[in-house]
């Protein structure tokens, strides 16, 4: 899928059926529903049945639709999402600048030093309400990791007065690769008529690989294939007509072998020694509990997520540069992969008391408090490396560094590289916003956000390892910050089909830690190349952004246009920034300050009686405005991952073909301009990492009949029709100097049905 209309994407179907796009619905602000059009802020939704007609399985699947939002698609489960240019790393940040929900639940990851720790989940999108995305900083309602905007997945609520379900089936090939085939279901079981339901999921996917291995340890044909399925359960209780009780829980496996990259300048064929994998397991439990006082609602949320992910990476060039430099054997050093395993979880409370509209004055105030906990290991076995050394010697590097049993594999022998690092975080905020009417016209919201976010970490490493000396064996750091981010938003209705609007706000990200590093000669010459000491940044601290928008939201007057539009400027200080060095480790700093400025627009029309085109437009230009000498960033270099125009529009028609059924055809379009992925002068293994991606179009087509009374439905799909390769993501570091390439044409079959 790829060009969905961010003005149209949540039609109801009584006014399409009188000729008009109709009003989209929101809960952004969290005081209850609201149409799209008379919401004051930069906002894109996707309705349930638009992800079904557009065949949208992941955030990739519907962003590029939506101006200003961006994803770095670097495989299942790894996909990072950056709104409006806020983006200091075409990889993993130290902290997320996007906040994604599902619906009361954070899901934004933790911060840290491998791409396993912090990419958005990809959850299966069936049986969803809607997908809402808020552009611009949101910490007055949705806290400190929602700097550069939001992401909110509103899922598919009990219903108390009826029986239903869907089931639904597909299966595709993709050129060059394997069969894809997944399935999903849904049922809505009343248990107690008008007081109390019951509403399953359940989703599966097996997605084939298109990406070839090919290695002397390791070859396999269509490598890189994923595997995941999840279960959500929602209960809904109404004890009276005041009280709403929703408990709701959810479990995601995700499994994926191999991955989507290749070396720059190959074609969709890689040459890892070692199979890299992943798996993922998360699961939600999350309460809701809302009281309709008279005039105001009182709504409690409760959630706990617990997440475990393991990564499995080939680390082989690194390790053997390293036995390299410190022997100078002949005989290359066996191959070895490195295991990042993390296990998260977190407990969050908010309280909120949110008026109704029946007066001049609204409000929402609210208190949040959570508990995350973290504990990432790196264990990297190396199988072989005792008898290499037996038969090569031991250089003296390397005496004293004994076997022991790996944690991951039970497997005893020589350990390249061993650590723990344990980390907490505690975040207390007080938050609202008002709104006051002056005139039927004029608006004034103005809110704020307090903070105050304690972090502890603690990190070991193994002094047996290989790759460790005694001074990066052992750290403990804490951060303790607090502070305020208000906004506040100026409305006029001009008419009733014209609203314009201006907002400030300010965003905020937390700081973070860095991974203790090694000081072996390798990473000496490093630091030395970049002026970094290693002393210097045990922890780095938070960033912080102001955003001024102006805005406007309008359709003519029989509803049969409607359009968007936005300006921005951000002002971004302090950014944390990420460097990937030659010799294995990460860090991270807070450098430099950085521009934005932008516009964003949106246009559906309904042409003729069933057919709807839309089209959508960005333009960013993000740029530092000072150097950021330890990470290579020049003043003038655009910020990293950031296209400076991306354009999509559909064209949708749909016809009656007889008394029941319906045929329809929908294409999508979108382009995506050049992006850096590095900064100019960075550099790594003694080049330059400056590279620049995307610059690529793609279309998508979908043909399909189905009945009138939301019965049956059977869809052919072609993704990607033109076959078109482009680079969506990469990587310059001690894995390889490595793009990610997205699917090659897919052709396939969807078949629903809805009871």
């Amino acid at each position: 899928m790829a060009g969905l209309s961010s003005t149209a994407l949540a039609q109801s179907a009584n006014t399409e059926d009188s000729g008009g796009l109709g009003d989209i619905v929101v809960t952004a602000n969290k005081r209850g529903a609201e149409s799209l059009q008379k919401v004051p802020a930069s906002i894109s939704a996707v309705s349930s049945d638009t992800l079904q007609r557009t065949g949208a399985q992941s955030v990739q699947d519907y962003a590029q639709a939506m101006p200003g939002l961006a994803v770095f698609d670097t495989g299942p489960n790894q996909k990072k999402v950056r709104i409006r240019g806020v983006s200091g790393s075409s990889e993993s940040e130290p902290q997320e600048t996007v906040g994604v929900y599902l619906d009361d639940v954070s899901l934004t990851s933790p911060g840290g030093t491998n791409n396993e720790n912090n990419a958005s989940p990809d959850l299966n999108l069936f049986d969803i309400e809607r997908i809402e995305v808020l552009k611009g900083p949101q910490g007055t309602l949705y806290g400190a990791g929602s700097m550069g905007g939001t992401i909110r997945f509103i899922t598919k609520a009990p219903k108390l007065d009826r029986v239903e379900g869907e089931a639904q089936a597909r299966v595709s090939t993709t050129r060059s690769g394997d069969m894809s085939y997944g399935g999903d279901a849904v049922v809505n079981l009343p248990i107690a008529t008008d007081k109390m339901a019951v509403r399953i999921v359940g989703t599966y996917r097996k997605t084939g690989g298109y990406i070839d291995n090919v290695s002397p340890d390791f070859s396999k044909k269509n490598y890189n294939d994923d595997t995941s399925w999840l279960v959500r359960g929602t209960l809904l209780y109404k004890p009276t007509e005041t009280v709403d009780i929703a408990l709701k829980y959810i479990h995601r496996d995700v499994n994926v072998h191999g991955l989507n990259a290749v070396p720059r300048g190959a074609n969709l064929t890689s040459a890892y020694l070692v199979e890299p994998r992943s798996t993922s397991n998360m699961d939600i439990i999350n309460g809701v509990v809302s009281v309709d006082v008279g005039g105001a609602t009182v709504t409690s949320s409760t959630s706990y997520l617990d997440r475990r992910d393991l990564g499995f990476r080939d680390l082989t060039p690194l390790g053997r540069s390293y036995v390299s430099i410190v022997s100078g054997f002949a005989e290359p050093a066996p191959g070895i992969g490195l295991y990042n395993r993390q296990g998260y979880h977190e407990f969050a409370q908010e309280l909120r008391l949110a008026s109704d509209d029946s007066g001049p004055l609204k409000y929402i105030v609210g208190a949040y408090y959570s508990k995350q906990v973290k504990r990432f290991t790196q264990d990297g076995p190396w199988a072989g490396f005792a008898a290499y050394l037996a038969r090569n010697g031991t250089p003296a590097a390397l005496v004293g560094k004994d076997p022991f049993v790996s944690p991951v594999t039970g497997v005893t022998d020589l350990n390249f590289y061993s650590a723990i690092v344990d980390q907490d975080l505690r975040q207390l905020a007080l938050f609202g916003e008002a709104t006051y009417s002056f005139t039927d016209q004029l608006d004034l919201t103005v809110g704020g956000r307090y903070f105050d976010i304690s972090q502890h970490s603690l990190f070991v490493a193994n002094p047996l390892a290989i790759f460790v000396t005694a001074d990066a064996a052992f750290r403990q750091a804490s951060l303790k910050e607090d502070g305020f981010n208000p906004k506040a938003t100026l409305s006029f209705q001009a008419n009733p089909d014209l609203l314009v609007y201006a907002t400030v706000a300010k965003g905020f990200r937390p700081g973070g830690f860095n991974q203790p590093v090694s000081t072996n000669p390798q990473c000496l010459a490093e630091f030395q190349q970049i002026g970094f000491n290693p002393n210097d940044i045990a922890g780095f601290k938070s960033d912080s952004l102001w955003s001024y928008e102006l805005g406007l939201k309008g359709s003519t007057p029989d509803r049969r246009v409607q359009f968007n539009g936005s300006a921005y400027q951000i002002d971004w200080k302090d950014i944390q920034l990420r460097n990937p060095l030659t010799c294995g480790f990460t860090i991270f700093d807070t450098a430099s300050k950085a521009r934005i400025r932008g516009a964003e627009a949106s246009v559906t029309a309904r042409v003729a009686d069933g057919l709807t085109l839309s089209v959508n437009g960005a333009y960013t230009d993000a740029k530092l405005l000072a150097a950021a000498p330890t990470t290579g960033g020049v003043a003038g270099d655009r910020l990293l991952g950031v296209p400076k125009f991306t354009l999509s529009g559909s064209a949708d028609y749909e016809k009656s073909i007889n008394a029941t059924m319906s045929a329809f055809v929908r294409v999508d379009a979108s382009y995506v301009s050049t992006y850096k992925s590095y900064f100019s002068t960075q550099i790594y293994n003694g080049t330059l990492k400056n590279r620049d991606l995307g610059d690529f179009t793609l279309v998508n087509a979908h043909f399909g009949v189905a009945q009138d009374d939301g019965g049956w439905e059977t869809q052919l799909y072609v993704n990607n029709v033109f076959n078109k390769l482009g680079d969506t993501g990469a990587q310059n570091d001690i894995f390889g100097d490595v793009v990610f390439r997205n699917r090659p044409r897919e052709i396939g079959l969807q078949v629903s049905k809805k009871f």
